[in-house]
């Protein structure tokens, strides 16, 4: 019955109005799920494709990457050109946001309005990749101010929780005014219902200690790992979207954010 009310929920919510964001100069960091809408926000198996279309913001560039996580490793570091398509020590959010403070800085990216983060599914899928994932609370994290997260760099963040932290401490430090939504990961077939809610919960936690507006992928998207397990529609292979899968998911994330952002 929960995800028959999730489902008509979300039913529901494509039909309302989205208010463009004309104005508004946004960036897209994730994994691979993002990273299909392309640096241009234009495939069609992205749902950032879709989102561009019905929010027509002012700018978008997508800065997502394929294997991407939130958590850094102990051996982390600055790394503005790695792109390996794969979950690796320098294949994070952080890296991401080092390459938007890049672009800033050469003028080459207008300062963002609007920041927007999907990630979390390659923290979750293999706790082996990222074996802290879990091991930190949000209020923990944020007990670290943001000079002293900077200041310890990466490979010091190696839960969710701490990753969320030092990143927004970077956002903050490049577009102090921006507003950041975060995006928790969509269920996929890959992770057990209770590692994603536990994982979602941290990132949620996480993110609105730092001010932002969450939304739950988990609960609040169309897809359903319980459908995909027994036929494919709107992914592909039980973890990524298809055209139809990222199409419904970016129609409903352009109503979400507008929704959120009108609060």
């Amino acid at each position: 019955m929960i995800k028959i009310i999730v489902i008509l929920a979300a039913v529901l919510l494509s039909a309302m109005p989205v208010s463009e964001l004309g104005n508004m100069n946004v960036v897209i960091m994730g994994d691979s799920i993002t990273w299909l809408g392309n640096d241009d926000c234009t495939g069609a198996k992205g749902w950032t494709s879709r989102w561009k279309e019905l929010a027509n913001p002012k700018t978008c560039r997508s800065y997502a990457r394929s294997g991407a996580t939130w958590c850094n490793t102990p051996e982390t570091k600055v790394n503005l050109v790695e792109n390996i398509g794969i979950v690796g020590k320098d294949n994070t959010i952080f890296n991401q946001v080092m390459r938007l403070a890049d672009a800033v800085k050469s003028g080459s990216q207008p300062i963002p309005d609007l920041v927007i983060i999907a990630a979390g599914t390659n923290d979750l899928s293999d706790p082996r990749r990222r074996p802290q994932a879990l091991d930190e609370d949000a209020a923990s994290a944020w007990r670290v101010t943001e000079d002293n997260a900077i200041a310890a760099g990466p490979s010091a963040a190696i839960s969710l929780a701490g990753s969320v932290r030092l990143a927004f401490a970077h956002i903050k430090a490049i577009a102090p005014e921006a507003k950041v939504v975060v995006l928790t990961p969509l269920q996929c077939t890959e992770i057990t219902a209770d590692r994603m809610s536990r994982g979602s919960d941290l990132i949620e936690s996480a993110a609105k200690l730092g001010g932002a507006y969450v939304i739950r992928q988990d609960s609040e998207m169309p897809v359903d790992s319980a459908a995909e397990r027994r036929h494919y529609n709107l992914t592909y292979d039980g973890v990524h979207t298809s055209e139809a899968g990222a199409r419904a998911n970016g129609e409903a994330i352009a109503r979400r954010i507008s929704s959120l952002l009108a609060q």
